[in-house]
């Protein structure tokens, strides 16, 4: 009973631990952007001057080697021509291109300069990464005059890659990492730095936001916005460019303080009432205790009683004689309860479980004779068994059914290895957490299933309850 009442209060204390559902995360993220477009940052470049660089310049990829269009074996040869000012005889490619940088790498290391139809080339893509005009100005400056090199910028500033310190907007994303011009000169709309800073990428150019621009925009849509190093993070709830976006939690150490108090108030009920029951428990036992001590007196004097009447048994006339046979039996019945209720009481489980040894099947046939049931024994044999408790198990069981089963009641006892006796009507007993059965009232005394299941255990065994049908199953190993 106490469970079933704290179940429901466990239930409600239980956090939910499901995530929100990812288009309520979408619908905060565009409220962020939509709230966020309209703040100003501080402007790097407009998207006009920046269409005039090619695209391909701009990003980090174009420092490494052209694979796409190039083979290793292909770059190899460029540096032996680099590095010996001869072509060879081993042609690898007659494509234009091909013939388009040896023809580029000859010049330079014969220490000429390059003709004027070369100037729509400028801007293509070096086979070793690059471009062709990054290699011809840091070779201008290493071997011609500085003006030549000055003038050439002047007319091919924009076909130098971003990551020429020469190029003009050279020194605008130098503090941006090659992972965030990728994302920004790319087509992403945002990137978040170490440093907190969003660089935004708008239709009218790239702009970027300080953490106190920002993050009250965040917290007012109810998300949270972190900086994510991996390309594709498994721990985010939604991710767009390096931005890890998930649902702001509000009052987290207040909810937590008051689970953690609401925890400690549930613990501390089960606790205390944990306490009541086992003082509860101690205050029975006690009770049984000084209830067996006390009986012992008057059932002592019975016992007097019970030998003058047998004294004088052959002087009685018939009818006497059947009332000393039934108060003797019940003088032997309370004798033996309150010797064996001693040594069940008293902690000590080798004490007052005496075993006796007879036939099962006269025992269990002394028993069954007071119902109305169909019983049947499988291997029938002498065994030693602590027979009055497992008597009085056995019919609490008998009248349980009697009383709240319904008929046909059968009995069947089966010996092995271990001692199986069942108890089976045909009804369909309530589910534990429906009945919590303390005590089972009936004709007498009833000492109730909690109480078998203990005794059960006490002598080594166990009960065994199956609802559909009712069915109560006493084990005992032998």
């Amino acid at each position: 009973m106490v469970r079933n009442a704290l179940l429901p209060l466990l239930l409600v204390t239980l956090p939910v631990c499901g995530q929100p559902a990812t288009h309520l995360i979408h619908q905060h993220w565009q409220a962020f952007s939509d709230r966020i477009a309209t703040v100003p940052g501080e402007a790097q470049i407009s998207q006009q001057s920046l269409n005039q660089f090619p695209q391909e310049l701009l990003l980090p990829v174009s420092q490494y080697p052209d694979l796409k269009r190039f083979s290793w074996a292909q770059i190899e040869k460029l540096y032996h021509i680099h590095s010996h000012c001869s072509e060879g005889e081993n042609v690898l490619n007659d494509s234009a291109d091909w013939r388009r940088a040896v023809q580029f790498e000859l010049i330079l290391c014969r220490g000429g300069k390059l003709p004027s139809q070369w100037s729509q080339h400028l801007s293509e893509r070096h086979p070793a990464g690059g471009s062709y005009a990054d290699r011809y100005v840091n070779y201008l400056k290493d071997h011609h005059e500085e003006s030549d090199a000055n003038a050439f910028l002047q007319q091919h500033a924009n076909s130098l890659t971003l990551a020429h310190p020469l190029h003009p907007l050279h020194g605008i994303f130098a503090s941006l990492s090659d992972t965030g011009q990728s994302a920004i000169l790319g087509g992403s709309r945002y990137f978040l730095t170490k440093s907190g800073r969003l660089w935004r990428n708008t239709l009218t150019g790239i702009d970027v936001l300080s953490p106190e621009q920002w993050q009250p925009i965040a917290d007012k849509a109810g998300i949270r916005i972190t900086r994510s190093t991996e390309q594709i993070s498994e721990s985010c709830r939604f991710q767009y460019s390096n931005l890890c976006i998930e649902p702001r939690r509000t009052n987290v150490l207040w909810w937590q303080g008051g689970m953690l108090i609401l925890l400690v108030i549930i613990l501390g009920l089960i606790f205390r009432l944990g306490l009541e029951r086992r003082r509860e428990m101690k205050e029975r036992q006690f009770i049984l205790q000084l209830l067996t001590h006390e009986l012992r007196t008057p059932i002592t004097s019975l016992g007097f009683t019970v030998e003058q009447f047998r004294d004088e048994y052959d002087h009685l006339n018939e009818q006497s004689q059947h009332a000393f046979y039934r108060l003797l039996g019940d003088y032997q019945r309370l004798y033996r309860l309150t010797e064996t209720s001693k040594g069940f009481l008293s902690g000590r489980r080798e004490e007052g479980l005496d075993k006796q040894d007879a036939q099962f099947s006269e025992w269990l046939e002394s028993i069954a004779s007071q119902y109305d049931l169909h019983c049947h024994i499988d291997g029938d044999r002498r065994v030693s068994l602590p027979y009055y408790w497992l008597g009085v198990c056995l019919d609490n069981l008998l009248r349980n059914a009697v009383l709240h089963g319904k008929p046909p009641i059968y009995l069947d006892a089966q010996i092995s290895d271990s001692l199986l006796i069942e108890v089976r009507d045909q009804g369909a007993s309530p589910a534990r957490w429906e009945k919590w059965l303390l005590t089972e009232k009936g004709d007498g005394m009833g000492i109730g299933l909690m109480i078998v299941n203990r005794i059960m255990r006490r002598i080594g065994g166990r009960l065994t309850h199956l609802r559909h049908p009712t069915r109560y199953i006493l084990e005992l190993p032998l």
